[in-house]
């Protein structure tokens, strides 16, 4: 089993990382795609997370582990996941996290209100749906038989010969 040992992190606690990564395991073994929603510190775990599992499936990681970032303080998301920082939303100004990347078009002058997963992220006009969108586009897509799955978009489509359009 691939471990790791976050020494390099002090905002990750080793244990905690190494037991989500069994759970990981678990549920990988049982065929089921993980997708990793990370607020917050919780996305320093996602990208360790990731990493290691990467270094286990390679180039099948993908379709393993998907990680949606929200208000990161950290400047990348593993795997190229997405990301929603919210302007309102002080985290962005961490020296090294990504930049704020849309607004709710509020005025917010309590940093943790502003910060709060589900006030602030779930419930935002603008970032509550751009989320639910990005866990959406991140669920395995098994296409129905006979269609055909386009791995760009998640979008399923089937060629149907009809002769001519009349009898389409």
């Amino acid at each position: 089993e691939a471990m790791l040992l976050a020494s390099n992190s002090s905002y990750v606690n080793d244990q905690v990382l190494n037991d989500h990564i069994t759970f990981y395991h678990v549920l990988i073994g049982q065929g089921l795609k993980v997708i990793l929603v990370g607020h917050s510190q919780g996305n320093l775990y996602a990208n360790l997370e990731y990493n290691v599992l990467q270094q286990e499936f390679g180039p099948n990681t993908d379709s393993k582990v998907a990680i949606i970032s929200v208000a990161t303080p950290d400047s990348f998301v593993a795997g190229h996941g997405p990301y929603t920082t919210l302007e309102e939303d002080r985290i962005h100004e961490i020296p090294g996290a990504l930049s704020a990347n849309i607004t709710n078009g509020f005025v917010c002058f309590d940093f943790f209100k502003c910060h709060d997963f589900i006030r602030s992220y779930l419930s935002g006009p603008a970032t509550g749906p751009r989320i639910l969108s990005q866990i959406i586009f991140a669920l395995p897509v098994t296409p129905d038989p006979g269609w055909t799955l386009n791995p760009n978009n998640n979008h399923q489509y089937k060629f149907i010969d009809c002769g001519n359009w009349l009898e389409c």
